[in-house]
């Protein structure tokens, strides 16, 4: 009886070992296979198949919305046509599709396709008109070997689509000659029966064109597409069609995906919050804001969105927003005619605005006045001047916020942040109201730890409120 019992206890520990052995044995092959394609890695990214559009950014090999990707075995297109990696340029748009592992990956192709192609028919300082469509540019708009082109010169313009006829120029190249003309863009103004429809104030007509791409062999208004047609216009300068074909990503699933563009629809569905260019996305309650609010999407904002695409769905795990600078404040100066205003509290800040500016509750610079309650978005430019993305007239308010990338700090006891050339005395600031990109306090000691704290060039918010000219500066976290 009692070796029996031995023997079944025996046994019983023998069953249980080998189950734990299994246990670990899957545990180890789903993970060395990926859990069923993708798996974290420690820097939060998601490595799998992946699918990037936006702007080339630099060289070595290719950097695109922040990752580098190794280019040696990819297959690169201009336009078309097979092409090396050194016919690329800064400023280029393309669609990479391959593997993103954190901010590296490895690229099996890559796309490059202009936005516009075909003669200049204006020209300002802050804009040129090609085929119809007006090209915004500015101070990060790449001209290729530094040549602005004139009118009537014949250009190649790649950017990203910001709302119909409105493109954001990232990089122009001026030709000789073209064998096709091109287009991007929204379409308006269908006509079935004349084969016509408009992108911005360019007329399309596609009655000989290749259209066996579109459902139903007709585009819809409110449809993204591309329009290849001849190099001469027609006798009303409308373009002469050879094929036109829906615009979009070429995968409708990836692992992780990362869109740049312009948000260009705001209306909600059961299915998606908004669009960037033509993609549809979706947030959710850990989407990640970086540099921003989710409240501020807006029509028209530059933004970079980051997540799993499934069904044509791109689910945001980030949503970072590329007009970094946030200011808001009282109206300390406005000067219409040159197109600027400075803000109390915030001196030598400088806010530009121009052509792209959009304005919300006011039409134009001319409808604000000294001491109206005004937030900015923009960028940097030169010394401590802002570019205006957006201008944003509010009800008064005494709340005060500079957002900015940190120029110069001093740690405790004299600890202070300088942004855009203000410095922020954080000495007054509660130590519970120092906080890191996700919001959560981490105290004045961990804001200015020597290695993990705040370093030049960080994405700074600071906030407080308005007394006279001075600001009593009460709350300051770190922005991604």
């Amino acid at each position: 009886m009692f070796f029996a019992q031995i023997r079944s206890a025996i046994l019983t520990l023998l069953n249980a070992f080998f189950w734990l052995i299994l246990a670990v044995f899957i545990s180890l092959l789903l993970v060395s296979c990926g859990g069923g394609g993708s798996s974290r890695v420690a820097d939060g990214g998601i490595e799998g198949t992946g699918i990037s559009l936006g702007g080339i950014t630099d060289f070595g090999s290719i950097f695109v919305n922040g990752v580098e990707f190794d280019t040696n075995a990819a297959s690169i297109t201009l336009g078309g046509n097979p092409v090396n990696e050194a016919d690329l340029k800064l400023g280029m748009v393309v669609e990479v599709q391959g593997s993103i592992s954190g901010d590296s990956g490895t690229a099996n192709t890559v796309v490059a396709e202009d936005t516009v192609k075909g003669p200049v028919t204006s020209v300002t300082a802050d804009q040129l008109v090609v085929l119809g469509q007006t090209v915004q540019r500015n101070e990060l708009t790449n001209f290729d070997n530094n040549v602005v082109p004139g009118v009537n010169d014949l250009v190649e313009v790649y950017g990203l689509i910001k709302g119909n006829g409105q493109i954001g120029g990232t990089f122009v190249e001026v030709k000789t000659a073209l064998t096709e003309f091109r287009v991007k863009g929204f379409v308006e103004k269908t006509n079935p029966m004349m084969k016509t429809f408009t992108i911005g104030l360019l007329t399309v007509d596609y009655r000989a064109a290749d259209t066996g791409d579109l459902a139903g062999g007709n585009p819809v208004d409110g449809q993204l597409v591309e329009v290849k047609g001849q190099n001469t216009l027609g006798a009303g300068g409308e373009l002469l069609a050879t094929k036109v074909e829906p615009e979009g990503l070429a995968v409708a699933a990836a692992d992780r995906a990362e869109v740049e563009g312009f948000v260009t629809n705001t209306t909600a569905t059961p299915t998606f919050d908004f669009v960037v260019g033509n993609q549809p996305v979706l947030m959710t309650g850990s989407t990640i804001f970086a540099g921003g609010l989710q409240i501020e999407i807006v029509v028209g904002l530059k933004v970079e969105v980051e997540g799993t695409l499934a069904g044509g769905i791109l689910t945001a795990t980030k949503v970072s927003f590329r007009d970094s600078v946030k200011l808001e404040s009282d109206v300390e100066m406005v000067n219409a005619g040159a197109g600027t205003l400075t803000l109390k509290g915030l001196p030598g800040i400088t806010v530009q605005v121009n052509g792209q500016t959009e304005f919300e509750n006011v039409s134009d610079l001319g409808g604000i006045a000294v001491d109206d309650h005004v937030s900015i978005r923009g960028r940097p430019t030169s010394g401590n001047t802002v570019i205006a993305s957006e201008v944003e007239a509010h009800s008064p308010d005494t709340r005060v916020v500079l957002q900015g990338a940190v120029d110069a700090f001093s740690v405790p006891p004299n600890d202070s942040v300088t942004i855009l050339g203000v410095m922020v005395d954080t000495t007054g600031i509660a130590d519970a109201n120092f906080e890191g990109i996700d919001d959560m306090p981490t105290g004045r000691a961990a804001f200015f730890d020597p290695v993990d704290g705040v370093a030049v060039g960080d994405l700074v918010k600071v906030q407080g409120d308005l007394a006279g000219s001075t600001v009593n500066w009460d709350e300051i976290e770190f922005e991604d």
